[in-house]
């Protein structure tokens, strides 16, 4: 195995510095991609909104789009998560596919 060629294939080598270094401390984020590190954000802004209350909603990020699958319990909620995603600096477009089950559904 030649891992020095693909550093990318081993999460556990850093690619800089050492985990003492405290540069590589101080920005964990740099080992992830663009697409990682938006995931955590969407996901971050999702658990914060409280309009964004019940529901299972699965969260994917490719190339820049959010994407939004599962149950949500309103509309309100299914908006309210929809705009959280779309709020974050990065994310380019939001795919919408969540399912209201919830008793309003028929609004």
């Amino acid at each position: 195995m030649y891992f020095w060629m693909y550093p990318e294939w081993y999460p556990t080598t850093p690619l800089r510095g050492t985990a003492a270094d405290p540069a590589v401390r101080a920005r964990p984020d740099r080992r992830r991609t663009v697409d990682q590190r938006l995931l955590h954000e969407v996901a971050r802004a999702l658990l914060d909104d409280p309009a964004v209350s019940d529901g299972c909603i699965d969260l994917h990020v490719q190339n820049g789009i959010a994407i939004l699958d599962g149950d949500i319990g309103s509309q309100q909620a299914r908006r309210a998560a929809v705009a959280a995603a779309a709020s974050i600096i990065g994310i380019r477009d939001v795919c919408d596919a969540l399912l209201v089950t919830g008793a309003s559904r028929q609004k």
